[in-house]
């Protein structure tokens, strides 16, 4: 349940220069006890929560109680350790002004307008608070900021998944992919970072939870491709190589035909040696593929 005080407006006052005064009074105000208005604390703890020194926040409680705008008091505090002895802390107790203890030196018109006014102040807060909050319901995080949100989560999913930097920038371009297929939207950036880890979990678990053998089959199973596409690529060039034989063989003979009808004799009987040549070679071309034929079906049995 929220809670909600009244104040005097002191910004005229030197409290409210002093940096140090006005983070005391307020700090005082928004934690007293709404029926005494009183807060009791020790200043160290004070000064720890508001990030001053202890110096700092006497020096404001002195401000403020020129201006009246508190009252200081000492108060003991005993505490009881492990039941062998009794230990007395100092603490203070700040009192902070209403506005009658201010302006009781005021009339009743006086007094009746002011709350007035510091009532109507505190219901036009409270209703905006109302329709902000509503306002914020209806908004979502759009995909372009949330992007800027997984990407400046990075390191904290490289940190908690134990995953590369490569590797998370690779899940959160999925995750986004997907939430833009799916117009997904968000509350808030600390909804999108926890749908974020939690998306990217999944999958890390997942993909470690795999067989112990699977990485080496997968690797086995690539080699295999690879070969394959190699013994392809041979094939195709061993084949080419074997037609280009026949063209040079179907050339040859039709050079040696040409050579006979033209009575050269010598022309005749070199086309028939080169021929012969060709044919030996192209021979040869066919035993060793029928050869690699062989030993990849002797490999496989």
């Amino acid at each position: 349940m929220k809670k909600y005080v009244t104040i005097i407006d002191f910004r005229g006052t030197a409290s409210y220069k002093n940096i140090a005064a006005r983070l005391v009074y307020l700090h005082a105000a928004l934690h007293m006890e709404l029926e005494s208005r009183n807060y009791t604390h020790s200043l160290r703890a004070i000064a720890a929560e508001l990030g001053l020194s202890v110096q700092n926040v006497r020096t404001a409680l002195k401000v403020l109680q020129q201006d009246n705008l508190i009252e200081v008091t000492q108060v003991t505090h005993t505490l009881t350790q492990r039941l062998t002895r009794m230990l007395t802390q100092p603490l203070t107790q700040i009192h902070v002004m209403n506005i009658s203890e201010l302006d009781d030196m005021d009339n009743t018109a006086t007094n009746t307008a002011a709350n007035t006014a510091t009532n109507t102040a505190a219901n036009t807060f409270i209703n905006n608070n109302v329709k902000n909050n509503n306002n914020n319901k209806n908004n979502s995080l759009s995909l372009t900021r949330a992007r800027e949100i997984c990407f400046d989560s990075k390191e904290i999913l490289m940190k908690e998944l134990e995953i590369e930097e490569k590797d998370c920038e690779e899940l959160i371009e999925a995750f986004l992919r997907r939430a833009g297929l799916k117009e997904k939207d968000w509350e808030s950036e600390g909804d999108c970072v926890a749908h974020l880890l939690s998306w990217c979990e999944k999958r890390v678990t997942a993909k470690k939870k795999q067989p112990k053998g699977a990485k080496t089959r997968a690797l086995t199973d690539e080699k295999a491709r690879r070969g394959e596409q190699q013994r392809t690529a041979e094939e195709i060039a061993r084949q080419s190589e074997i037609d280009k034989m026949k063209d040079r063989i179907l050339l040859a003979k039709e050079d040696y035909t040409r050579a006979l009808k033209a009575k050269d004799a010598n022309r005749a009987k070199r086309l028939k040696e080169y021929a012969a040549h060709l044919i030996q070679d192209y021979n040869r071309l066919l035993a060793e593929g029928a050869k690699t034929d062989m030993d990849e079906m002797s490999g496989q049995t």
